[in-house]
């Protein structure tokens, strides 16, 4: 088994020794396609029951837990590559670290604006969320498919710490304590406290995407706009090559009545010109008869 293990981790080595990485900026697709494997990444390793733990459930060092991190970035490496998104697993590790910064940063901001004066992220210029610390160019599909990841992830941890503190209130209940009375009233606070916090979050999801509605129906608006302006731009445009094709055209026109006005007095000239010439020839005839 081992022998087939380092088998398999030779023949990737050598596999990502042959891939070309694409360097530079990251594109919108390439980051949607990182985030999709992140996704995935995770829905894989709640099924092997890893959680969200780093090291997935194999090793207990520290070496132990450098390699399964290292095959999971891999994993996402592999994922992006048959995407078509040609980026090695430190790039889409860093990648994945600016994300969620510029993430928990815009997600902070907006928890903060509940009884401020100040404006959505959505709503604010580029200058003006420098000026406020925030990424300048978050787009509203990222932060979504973000969002989505981050609570999805905090929603399966938050229900294995629940059943995890669970399970001491049923000893509790069978060991017999001393006030028969405090035990049942404990499931109802815990469960008060559950829909409190239930509620919390519910109403943050109901803002988010308030938010992200805003925010798109402030985009298409303003891709409207711009889709306009370029469609009267290109009229202005259509409209000033015709009127150098008219003029053009008056031009040539004009060129060629001056070419035929000109070959007209040409002709004219050479009729009276040969009309002289037969005229003295004929007086010329004319004259010694006369003698």
């Amino acid at each position: 088994m081992a022998d087939d293990q380092s088998h398999a981790m030779v023949v990737v080595d050598e596999e990502s020794k042959r891939r070309e990485y694409r360097r530079g900026n990251w594109t919108p697709q390439e980051t949607m396609t990182l985030m999709e494997a992140k996704k995935m990444d995770n829905e894989r390793r709640l099924r092997r029951g890893g959680g969200g733990g780093g090291g997935g459930g194999e090793g207990s060092s520290s070496s132990g837990q450098s390699r399964p991190s290292e095959l999971r970035w891999k994993w996402v490496e592999d994922y992006c590559w048959r995407l078509g998104c040609l980026r090695s697993q430190n790039q889409c590790n860093d990648k994945w670290d600016n994300l969620m910064r510029d993430y928990k940063k815009v997600r902070d901001y907006e928890s903060r604006l509940l009884g401020s004066d100040d404006s959505s992220y959505w709503k604010l210029e580029r200058h003006e969320r420098k000026e406020r610390g925030l990424p300048s160019n978050m787009l509203g599909q990222i932060y979504e498919a973000m969002a989505e990841i981050v609570e999805r992830k905090g929603s399966s941890s938050v229900g294995a710490s629940t059943a995890a503190a669970a399970a001491p209130l049923v000893h509790s209940d069978s060991d017999g304590s001393q006030n028969s009375g405090s035990p049942p009233l404990q499931p109802k606070k815990r469960r008060r406290r559950e829909d409190e916090g239930t509620s919390n979050t519910t109403t943050t999801t109901n803002n988010t995407n308030s938010e992200l509605a805003t925010a798109i129906t402030k985009g298409a608006s303003v891709l409207a706009d711009a889709l306009l302006a370029n469609e009267e731009r290109e009229e202005e445009w259509h409209k000033s090559l015709l009127t150098l094709e008219e003029r053009r055209l008056k031009i040539e026109e004009t060129k060629a009545d001056l070419t035929k006005q000109a070959m007209d007095g040409l002709i004219d000239s050479i009729n009276k010109l040969a009309n002289s010439i037969l005229a003295v020839a004929s007086s010329g005839k004319t004259s010694p008869r006369n003698q």
